[in-house]
């Protein structure tokens, strides 16, 4: 919330918001959230809501005057047409390094002249923490390859160490290339 105050945001992205917790608490002026397990513990009404929608192609969960929710995958939602800009993107979805990197990737092109990107999960404390396959309840995945791999490239990055480690970068100044997938897990 500070530093969409700070920065004046107006639009907030966030790739996984799980229960909502994190999200709820965003005082952007237009929240977006996309998750593809949004509603999966719903029961009556409003999970045949959900289940509705889903059958009918339409990914929307909920929406009102300053939210809206995408019942999605982050790479669906990049993909179509409710993709906007946004100011600040908060990447908490899938722990994969490579799924982060495609969502860096995606969110890059789509962020306003002077947007950021955070990432959560940076800094896990363990080893069972930081594997690619979830084996305890807390699991930061291996987030951790991807901020590697983005230091590396010299992608201006800073992370920060609390709350297993929060990354934070400022849109490049220029269209950034980057190799495929598929290299940079080589």
């Amino acid at each position: 919330n500070a530093l969409i105050k700070e920065l004046d945001s107006r639009v907030y992205l966030e790739i996984g918001i799980k229960d909502c917790a994190n999200f709820s608490a965003i005082s952007a002026p237009k929240k977006i959230g996309v998750d593809p397990s949004i509603g999966l513990k719903l029961r009556g009404l409003a999970r045949a809501k959900r289940l509705f929608y889903k059958a009918q192609g339409t990914p929307l969960y909920y929406r009102d005057s300053s939210q809206v929710l995408y019942a999605m995958t982050s790479d669906e939602y990049f993909s179509s047409r409710f993709s906007e800009c946004v100011d600040i993107v908060f990447i908490d979805g899938l722990h994969h390094f490579d799924q982060v990197l495609t969502d860096f990737i995606n969110a890059c092109n789509t962020l306003t002249r002077h947007g950021v990107i955070l990432f959560h999960d940076c800094l896990p404390t363990n080893p069972i923490h930081a594997s690619r396959i979830q084996k305890t309840k807390t699991w930061n995945g291996d987030v951790w390859k991807a901020i590697y791999w983005l230091v590396h490239q010299s992608i201006g990055i800073t992370v920060f160490d609390f709350d297993e480690g929060c990354g934070l970068v400022k849109k490049p100044p220029q269209q950034l290339s980057f190799p495929s997938l598929s290299e940079i897990a080589q």
